[in-house]
């Protein structure tokens, strides 16, 4: 098999459908058959893609055979705007056409002089942990894959808090409040870019982002992204993107997460999603709310990789 050289292209979402398309196939292709097997579309391409406003356009890098056909791509962006740790997407190569130094070549075509990080890792694929400890970088804190099945929606849960989808209202610095607070090993940039990232993502709805409050304070947030998509073999799927609680709530921090977490996943089932995931890590849910009282179970420990 011959391979044409590595095309580099600013990546903006949207400007060529048909890449999109591409791109979202060869991903599918790469999970199948993994635990973190799901459903990837266009959409969800695109937003894992997207630079923000104030950042260069994505770094994408492919590599097609001769005959045009896409085997193979890693992409560069900057989340957090212009200066920030740089993050990376793949190297994501097709199974037909690994261990041929597609992945490495892919790699070695980004600029990847700059401080980055990696997406998220499945532990089982030992190739892909590999890959990164080969090259230098260094394994962060763990996270974990969880998934579940959604049952017909809970019984409100009554607390003094008032929970509700989001008004409409600009959330920037209370989110950031939230997230720095969640996060506090995190940069400000990320923390103070929460919203906006949140709200940027084409698969958000306002209905999809829920809200803890009491006397006009925000006490927490929880976010789940329905997934679009026409895989015949995959069940409609759910994101919980994220979970921010006030750390000091008087109410008690975990009934708080534990009802923001079931009104967004009640929302997700009435737009038709079958499964719910989420990569959770200790400072989103500390005392285990989401396996314990929720169900979900853990499909895989993910790691992602600080370059040297």
């Amino acid at each position: 098999m011959s391979y044409a050289d590595v095309t580099i292209l600013d990546y903006r979402p949207g400007e060529s459908p048909d890449l999109d398309d591409s791109l979202a196939h060869l991903a599918y292709e790469v999970v199948t058959g993994w635990p973190d097997q799901r459903p990837i579309s266009a959409g969800l391409v695109r937003s894992r893609l997207q630079a923000p406003d104030s950042a260069p356009p994505t770094i994408l890098a492919l590599r097609r055979t001769h005959r045009g056909l896409l085997v193979g791509a890693a992409a560069l962006r900057h989340p957090d705007g212009l200066g920030s740790r740089g993050r990376l997407w793949g190297p994501v190569v097709h199974p037909d056409h690994q261990y041929r130094g597609i992945g490495r070549t892919l790699f070695a075509a980004l600029p990847t002089g700059i401080l980055c990080t990696s997406a998220e890792i499945p532990a089982t694929r030992a190739r892909g942990t590999e890959f990164y400890a080969s090259a230098g970088w260094r394994a962060g804190e763990p996270h974990q894959l969880l998934k579940r099945d959604l049952p017909p929606p809970s019984s409100v849960i009554r607390m003094p808090a008032t929970i509700g989808p989001h008004d409409g209202r600009d959330l920037t610095t209370e989110l950031a409040r939230l997230y720095a607070q969640n996060r506090p090993r995190h940069s400000p940039a990320t923390a103070a870019g929460t919203f906006t990232r949140w709200t940027r993502d084409e698969r958000f709805a306002p209905r999809h982002l829920w809200m803890a409050t009491q006397a006009g304070r925000l006490l927490g947030a929880a976010l789940v992204y329905p997934l679009e998509h026409t895989a015949p073999n995959e069940p409609r799927e759910a994101l919980l993107a994220d979970l921010l609680v006030q750390a000091a709530a008087e109410i008690g921090a975990d009934e708080i997460r534990l009802a923001l977490s079931s009104a967004a996943l009640n929302s997700a089932y009435l737009v038709g999603a079958q499964v719910a995931r989420c990569v959770a890590d200790t400072c989103m849910d500390p005392h285990g709310v989401l396996q314990k009282r929720l169900g979900f179970a853990i499909v895989d420990n993910l790691l992602m990789y600080l370059s040297p």
